[in-house]
């Protein structure tokens, strides 16, 4: 199963290959991987459109563009996100496969479809879709402070091997 680690290299994978590329061609060579979008709305409202810089929430990468729509692909336990040209073969389970400027093409590739890709109108969407994922795992978190204290400390590392029997008690041979 992708994990988030997994998610943020597609997110790096579509940052490298297509941040600042315009999209010429949408080609879905299987609807089944589509929630909420048809074929020809998907094309309308990505083809002529430049990805700007991608971002991921959870196990959602969010690829936006300029001014436009955001595509949203979930990864499942098999999808993957692949940097091609064009005209490379097809495999049998690329579901979507992109054109961009610059010789370039993305390939939403997976064996099972369960989640899919969603197009997003708005950021008040994109919440909308990632309403209930709770905070992302991989996002940096601020150290909570008492009300009226200095900040939190960490806490002290456990030391690896045997604990020490509480005082008091004394440990029994084994039977």
């Amino acid at each position: 199963m992708p994990e988030l680690p997994d998610v943020e290299g597609f997110r790096k994978v579509l940052a490298s290959c297509g941040q600042g590329r315009r999209i010429a061609r949408v080609d879905v060579a299987d609807p089944g991987v589509l929630r909420g979008v048809s074929v020809r709305r998907l094309r309308q409202e990505m083809e002529g459109r430049t990805f700007t810089e991608p971002s991921r929430h959870g196990k959602w990468l969010i690829a936006r563009t300029d001014g436009g729509p955001a595509l949203m692909l979930h990864f499942g336990m098999t999808g993957e996100l692949l940097c091609c040209p064009p005209a490379e073969p097809r495999h049998p389970y690329d579901r979507v496969l992109l054109d961009l400027s610059g010789g370039r093409g993305l390939r939403y590739r997976d064996q099972r479809k369960p989640q899919g890709l969603r197009l997003a109108g708005s950021e008040a969407e994109i919440d909308r879709i990632l309403d209930g994922q709770g905070p992302d795992a991989l996002a940096p978190r601020p150290r909570a402070a008492p009300p009226d204290g200095p900040p939190a400390r960490p806490r002290p590392r456990r030391r690896s091997g045997a604990r020490a029997p509480r005082s008091g008690r004394t440990q029994r041979p084994a039977r």
